[in-house]
């Protein structure tokens, strides 16, 4: 009776690796693209989520509230661009920016650098009825 050997030989997991490679090579670059894809989604939405907190806050509260883009999370950056993050905050005069007396609802300052986040409007003021200030 001969046994024969129930393994791979060298030559085969030498092809086997080299076919691994080739596959990894071509589908890198395409699952880099969906990762910043899913990042700006990912942005996106947060920056919506906090439009519609801001809005229900105000409607809570019964004051006006405003979201604002912030280069430092303390105060309005006065500029277009969110990509360095947000505040929102109570804005019982309506002008745009945090004052003394007004709370700060929340603050956002984790956006990635890489995505840029711009609008067309200094800030957004939301009433006690919900609706722009």
């Amino acid at each position: 009776m001969n046994k024969k050997s129930q393994g791979f030989t060298l030559l085969e997991i030498m092809i086997a690796l080299v076919i691994i490679a080739i596959l990894a090579t071509i589908a890198l670059p395409s699952f880099n693209n969906t990762i910043v894809k899913n990042k700006m989604d990912t942005k996106a939405s947060d920056l919506l989520r906090d439009f519609n907190l801001a809005r229900s806050e105000a409607i809570k509260r019964g004051v006006s509230v405003t979201i604002c883009p912030s280069d430092d999370g303390t105060q309005c950056s006065g500029g277009t661009d969110y990509s360095k993050g947000w505040i929102i905050f109570t804005d019982l005069n309506e002008d745009g920016s945090i004052d003394a007396g007004e709370d700060q609802i929340r603050v956002v300052t984790d956006v990635d650098d890489k995505i840029d986040i711009s609008g067309q409007l200094s800030y957004v003021c939301y009433n006690s009825s919900g609706l722009l200030c």
